[in-house]
């Protein structure tokens, strides 16, 4: 017994040190019978839900998909993993957007009988709001490119274009594939295309803007 008392001092402590969100549901109701200090923050709903069902703390999670998942993975011992999966945590009234990667693992006892089920989390809910200002500023970008009469390109810091405007395609009658490499060379003018080259590969290496005058083919 008291072997077993200090394996379960060692398991909890390994856990309450975690970094990452774990917490030990059991049975259908699925009450919380341990969450570490990293639970507790991300879930936003203080020290006292030891002994209560993760329904009555956040009944909000059950017009989600969690109840299902939940239910899902005591049911048929199958792990369920979420990755930057949003969701809807209620707090002072108020709706506040959160996001996760998640698994959910059956709990079991030693003779395998599944008795509850084991949350492991990150909240990763600023990585997830950057990446989102992230395509929506490449959207707005792309969306203004598209609409002024100018030729635009870009190109990753290695040089690789990775970007023509449809003002650009149709001028140089040429498409994407044809131009994303070495391609681009073709179009300008033999004369000017050295400068070019060393204007750019100057500019990738110190940041600087450049400007040069060159004559592009029709």
């Amino acid at each position: 017994r008291k072997q077993i008392e200090a394996s379960e001092r060692r398991f909890s402590n390994i856990l309450s040190q975690s970094i990452m969100a774990i917490a030990i549901l059991k049975g259908h109701e699925m009450i919380v019978s341990f969450a570490n200090e990293p639970l507790i923050t991300s879930w936003r709903k203080g020290r006292d839900i030891i002994g209560k069902s993760v329904w009555e703390i956040m009944p909000e999670m059950k017009d989600q998909e969690f109840s299902e998942k939940l239910q899902q993975v005591y049911s048929t011992g199958v792990p369920y993993y979420g990755y930057e999966v949003k969701t809807i945590n209620m707090q002072n009234g108020i709706p506040l957007e959160l996001y996760y990667n998640f698994v959910y693992q059956p709990y079991t006892e030693a003779d395998n009988t599944i008795t509850g089920v084991t949350i492991l989390a990150t909240e990763v809910t600023e990585h997830v709001l950057v990446k989102k200002q992230i395509e929506e500023s490449e959207t707005k970008f792309r969306t203004l490119s598209e609409t002024i009469p100018h030729m635009i390109w870009s190109a990753a810091p290695n040089g690789q274009k990775n970007f023509f405007n449809k003002y650009y395609l149709d001028y140089t009658g040429k498409t994407f594939e044809e131009l994303k490499n070495d391609g681009m060379h073709s179009i300008i003018f033999p004369d000017d295309l050295d400068k070019d080259l060393q204007l750019c590969h100057k500019s990738l290496e110190t940041g600087e803007d450049f400007n040069i005058k060159k004559r592009i083919r029709h």
